[in-house]
């Protein structure tokens, strides 16, 4: 007896790949708004204690930005998540222990969403699957 496929067995699910899009758009808005306000970016950093303040107040953007681009395309998005969940801890830490609100909730909705995407992977539409495309299955019956 055979039984009809569908088109979506056997591939990664379209609900990881909205959270990943999501999650690369918030990271990327996030990056854009601390770049556009980088004079703001750098006394926040100044004021949290960061080491090179002038550096670290628009690197921490900058990364942002690239690593939700990486993330957006899935070139790889496990590990793109896992920077940005530590990314997000770090800005958690320093800023939200001095200026509390924003940097107490944002953050963790970024966690969150990150261990999701680590957690599952990429799902449809990465590029990582257009690089190096993952190996056929087979189904090999057991005596």
């Amino acid at each position: 007896m055979s039984r009809t496929r569908s088109p979506f067995e056997d591939r990664p699910a379209i609900g990881i790949a909205l959270v990943r899009f999501g999650l690369a758009l918030l990271v990327i808005l996030a990056g854009l708004f601390q770049v556009e306000r980088h004079h703001a970016a750098v006394a926040d950093a100044r004021v949290w204690g960061l080491p090179s303040p002038g550096v670290t107040g628009m690197a921490i953007p900058v990364i942002a930005l690239a690593l939700g681009v990486i993330l957006l395309f899935g070139l790889a998005p496990r590990l793109a998540a896992w920077l940005i969940l530590i990314e997000a801890a770090i800005v958690m830490y320093a800023g939200g222990r001095i200026d509390g609100g924003f940097y107490l909730t944002l953050p963790p909705v970024i966690m969150v969403l990150c261990l999701i995407v680590i957690g599952a992977g990429g799902g449809r539409w990465t590029l990582l699957d257009r690089v190096d495309p993952p190996r056929q299955r087979r189904l090999e019956r057991s005596r």
